[in-house]
């Protein structure tokens, strides 16, 4: 869809999507990603759906000082207070959008204290207590923002050995630290590992392949990908002689 450069089309962009855009993205962000979120005309039909809610109720409370600040005369459009229309945008586009997904979607509720049940103790000197509020903020429920398990766990930044089974039975191991790059949702699942080690017969890593520069393998889901602690030695940990050394034997 080519995106519009007129002045009205603009406008029209931000009127019926950015809305509901916005409360897209902090509803996601607190609630991470459900089925309907995995394909672009569905996050689109959810913000138009926002979108004219929100413009509705904007229309409601605000036409009379819309009508007072843009004029449109035939194919001009004017305005009297544009600082004062720009933070309505502002307002009206991403700050009421966004806290109105934080008030719906977010984690954390109100809720009454529940007194805990009194404890038999030997009397003390009483201690000036302070006083405690009839309610308290609770997390009750628990979402990751992290589209899929994948992504969550290839993307941990710590240094890490990774063994992989293939289709056919045969393994791969390499070490996933500086210079290894894992791509993540919405592209396919790959994985370039900077150090590649032999993999004896029992599945144990082995030893630094001389000369490595890496491995790079597409993964599917007839693959199984494990991590692990890295060897003592890993591609990180030698230094530019030892890699040498290693190079020529």
């Amino acid at each position: 869809m080519p995106f519009p450069t007129t002045a009205f089309g603009i406008a029209a962009i931000v009127v019926l999507l950015v809305p509901g855009l916005t409360y897209g993205l902090v509803r996601r962000t607190l609630r991470g990603f459900r089925f309907d979120d995995l394909t672009i005309d569905a996050r689109i039909a959810q913000a138009l759906v926002v979108s004219v809610l929100l413009d509705a109720i904007y229309l409601a409370v605000g036409a009379a000082w819309i009508a007072s600040v843009v004029h449109i005369e035939g194919n001009k459009v004017f305005v009297e207070e544009p600082g004062l229309l720009g933070l309505a945008v502002l307002a009206g586009a991403f700050a009421i959008p966004g806290l109105l997904s934080f008030v719906l979607n977010s984690p954390y509720r109100i809720r009454r204290r529940v007194p805990k049940a009194p404890r038999v103790v030997r009397p003390k000197k009483r201690k000036k207590q302070r006083a405690q509020s009839k309610y308290v903020i609770e997390r009750t429920t628990y979402y990751e923002a992290v589209p899929t398990a994948w992504d969550k766990g290839a993307t941990d930044p710590r240094g890490r050995a990774v063994r992989v089974t293939l289709p056919d039975g045969r393994m791969l191991g390499g070490f996933f630290g500086s210079g290894s790059y894992v791509s993540t949702y919405p592209e396919p699942r790959d994985l370039y590992l900077s150090h590649q080690y032999f993999v004896e017969a029992d599945g144990t890593l082995g030893e630094l392949i001389p000369g490595t520069a890496g491995v790079w393998l597409r993964i599917s889901d007839d693959h199984i990908v494990e991590f692990f602690d890295p060897p003592d030695a890993t591609g990180d940990d030698l230094t530019d002689n030892e890699r040498t050394e290693s190079n020529g034997e």
